[in-house]
């Protein structure tokens, strides 16, 4: 009598099956990771932290950085302290427009600040 069993839900992605007899297991078969969804992603850095993370819709980058453990600087979450200033490495597209804020304090420079700066 052959019987097919699943073990392995202890590894995302990875399932186990083996094929049993009545007398032994005749092979096993390892079913291969599926590739992880490539998420788009900002990538931003201030000094020599460099942080990475997926976009989320309406969520400042210091609080995803923070969320994420990304040990940026930062001080008002006003933007007037300009702590927070970060260089964006890759994703700026998915960043808002600068405000008032953001202008005021970095003129024509080509960083953000962390605090003011929404994903879209």
């Amino acid at each position: 009598m052959n019987k097919k069993w699943t073990v392995g839900s202890l590894i995302p992605g990875m399932e186990t099956v083996r094929e049993m007899t009545d007398h032994a297991v005749i092979t096993d078969h390892v079913a291969p990771a599926a590739a992880a969804p490539e998420k788009t992603a900002v990538e931003i850095r201030q000094g020599t932290v460099t942080c990475s993370f997926p976009v989320q819709t309406g969520v400042l980058l210091l609080d995803a950085a923070l969320e994420r453990g990304c040990g940026i600087q930062y001080k008002c979450r006003k933007g007037t302290c300009g702590a927070c200033t970060v260089d964006v490495v890759s994703g700026s597209e998915h960043l808002s427009a600068r405000n008032r804020a953001e202008q005021k304090k970095l003129g024509a420079a080509a960083k953000r600040l962390a605090c003011q700066a929404v994903m879209k």
